[in-house]
């Protein structure tokens, strides 16, 4: 007899559990429900496009599967809620039936033996309604997850869709705030896809729309997101990826469309795209960085289609020679007086002592990057440069000759590096660049690129073209370092590594 509370207790303990999971998995399935129909209304503030049909019964047939799948969890969880009700009122009947035996009785043994015999019975009554609720819970947490991701996901081309687009570009947009972390977007437009589909029918026109789908996610890399923007539309989101890098990727793709075969119905057709790029800056949210990528796309479009452009914020510039690109630095709070009194001795020293405003300017800014560099672990790399002979040519030649030779090399400098990275140009033909997210070996390579833009600039005096050429120093921040120690190092590993030369520039 004094087993029975005890194992009352025990399967009300399990009733309890089986109930809290029931409702635990109903509360996820309405958090999700809900939260799509909460999100869907703010995909409509995005710059009006042409509808599409088809992808909202999609989203709306999704929704409602959803909330099919939510309210059989909840059915499910009133139903075993029911169980256990029914099972303790079972029990509570068991237990007035043992309380009412005489226990004196002859019969007394008898009926307590019924009496286990029924606690039994509705024990493994319960038992087994719990296990198939159980199974039932599963299924319907495996079909909300199924819902959830076709919710995510374009049911046409197979790619992330609009919202996921939307999800993926707003974590991107926060990752650079917090750590520069360089993102670029590539948006792509199927050339002449309404005449296509005109001419050879919806049906072509979506196998079509799966060919370019599968070409995005064969030229993607695993961090990438190609999605579904909308109609012919389609949008890559590069993490980690600068504007120069991005627009060999998007080259890439355009290659890989061009040449890929769409076979339907009989048909082997071809089509092309067109494609524009934008890089994340400090002042971008999602609708500025699409606007800009669009901007270059329309720019694509009217250069004829099937290429390519990257929005400098300046130009645009085509994705298959960004070299070219005659970009404008960041602005810098450089003051109208005085904009080359700066040394280089005056950009290595602390700012409360660098008469230099330009100076001062980019050490103010170097140290902030150099705060959150060490706070958050993001590489910081800077450049340091002089150009060769410029004291020959400033003895030979005279200073308006010297002068024009340190114009000439900043846009050549220029062209060479992102829209993130700050130039500063000082005295003596001497300039120094700050690289935020890039390692030694990257900006080596900047380094080298620099060079090849600046062998291209040739200043003609008399009858005589002088051409310009860097000595080059690099450095990345180390552990505990500070901004000064790091130009000075940049600095001294410019001396360090001066190409020998023999007097004179060189001419032809």
């Amino acid at each position: 007899m004094l087993l029975l509370p005890a194992a009352i207790g025990t399967f009300v303990l399990v009733n309890l559990l089986c109930a809290c999971l029931a409702l635990a998995v109903g509360f996820a399935a309405g958090v999700w429900f809900f939260g799509a129909k909460m999100a869907k209304p703010a995909a409509t503030k995005e710059p009006a496009k042409k509808p599409a049909p088809k992808a909202a019964d999609d989203g709306k047939r999704a929704a409602e599967r959803t909330a099919m799948a939510a309210s059989r969890v909840a059915d499910l969880a009133q139903t075993v809620a029911g169980d256990v009700g029914d099972h303790a009122a079972k029990m509570k009947a068991i237990s007035a039936d043992l309380a009412g035996i005489d226990r004196n009785s002859e019969t007394a043994n008898a009926a307590v033996f019924s009496a286990m015999d029924q606690m039994l019975a509705a024990n493994t009554e319960l038992q087994q309604r719990l296990e198939q609720a159980e199974k039932q819970l599963a299924a319907q947490a495996a079909e909300i997850k199924t819902h959830e991701s076709e919710a995510r996901t374009d049911s046409l081309t197979g790619l992330s869709n609009r919202r996921a687009f939307d999800d993926e570009l707003k974590r991107r947009l926060n990752e650079f705030q917090r750590k520069q972390t360089p993102c670029t977007l590539v948006m792509l437009d199927i050339d002449f896809f309404k005449k296509f589909n005109d001419t050879h029918g919806h049906l072509v026109g979506d196998e079509v729309l799966r060919q370019v789908a599968k070409v995005l996610s064969a030229t993607s890399r695993e961090m990438d997101v190609p999605c579904r923007y909308g109609g012919e539309e389609f949008g890559v989101i590069l993490p980690g990826t600068d504007a120069a890098s991005a627009c060999k990727v998007a080259e890439r793709i355009r290659a890989a469309v061009e040449a890929s075969t769409t076979v339907c119905e009989g048909k082997s057709l071809k089509v092309t795209c067109s494609l524009g790029l934008s890089s994340i800056t400090s002042d971008d949210d999602a609708a500025r960085l699409i606007r800009r990528a669009d901007d270059a796309l329309y720019a694509s479009k009217k250069a004829g289609r099937n290429c390519g452009h990257w929005n400098t914020g300046v130009k645009f510039v085509p994705i298959t020679a960004p070299e070219e690109a005659n970009v404008e630095p960041p602005a810098i709070e450089t003051p109208a007086e005085n904009p080359e009194t700066a040394t280089a001795e005056d950009a290595a020293k602390p700012a409360e002592t660098n008469a230099s405003p330009t100076g001062a300017t980019f050490v103010q800014m170097l140290k902030r990057r150099v705060t959150e560099s060490h706070r958050f672990g993001i590489p910081i790399s800077v450049l340091y440069m002089k150009i060769e002979e410029y004291d020959v040519v400033n003895r030979k030649h005279g200073s308006p000759i010297a002068r024009q030779m340190a114009d000439a090399a900043g846009p050549a400098i220029q062209r060479a590096l992102r829209e993130m990275d700050v130039l500063t140009k000082l005295d003596n033909g001497e300039f120094v660049v700050m690289l935020p997210g890039s390692t030694l070996p990257e900006v080596s390579y900047v380094a080298k690129r620099i060079s090849g833009s600046a062998s291209n600039c040739v200043l003609r005096v008399a009858d005589r073209e002088l051409r310009i050429r860097f000595q080059q120093g690099v450095a990345e921040l180390k552990a505990n370092e500070t901004a000064q120690e790091l130009l000075a190092r940049a600095r001294q590993s410019m001396s360090s590594t001066a190409t020998a030369q023999p007097a004179g520039v060189n001419e032809r």
